[in-house]
């Protein structure tokens, strides 16, 4: 090792830059890695690491489209909404819209002058309230 300390790799003399210089024991570790054993050996290590990374990059491709035959699945189920295709979210909409009309408009009023009773405010209320449940739930 300490016969080495001089030694440079070939190319050092293209770049004069020192971090692009080896270091003794990396050089002499590169000169041992010539050997036709070392090789052989590093070209059987980079094939099982290509065999490891065309497996994972097949699992990688199963699992993507599992999920997406999974997701298309999910969205023709007849309890999915999606806003972007549904015929009727707009219609929807409108009655949320009507909704929240009346309740903001009703209520105020409901509060302040009306007494508390089984009547038609009443049952309009809770109409209401289970289109906002329904809402909710989709």
């Amino acid at each position: 090792s300490a016969s080495m300390q001089g030694i440079r790799p070939p190319n050092a003399d293209v770049c004069d830059d020192p971090r692009s210089r080896l270091r003794p024991t990396n050089f002499a570790v590169l000169q041992a890695m010539s050997t036709p054993a070392a090789l052989k050996l590093v070209s059987e290590a980079e094939e099982r690491v290509k065999t490891r990374k065309a497996a994972l990059n097949v699992d990688l491709h199963e699992s993507i489209s599992q999920a997406r035959r999974r997701v298309r699945e999910l969205a023709t189920t007849w309890f999915v909404v999606d806003p972007r295709r549904s015929p009727w979210i707009e219609q929807w909409d409108l009655l949320l819209v009507v909704v929240l009309a009346y309740t903001a408009l009703v209520t105020p009023l409901e509060v302040a002058f009306l007494s508390p009773g089984f009547d038609a405010i009443f049952v309009c209320n809770r109409v209401c309230d289970l289109v906002f449940v329904m809402d909710i739930c989709i």
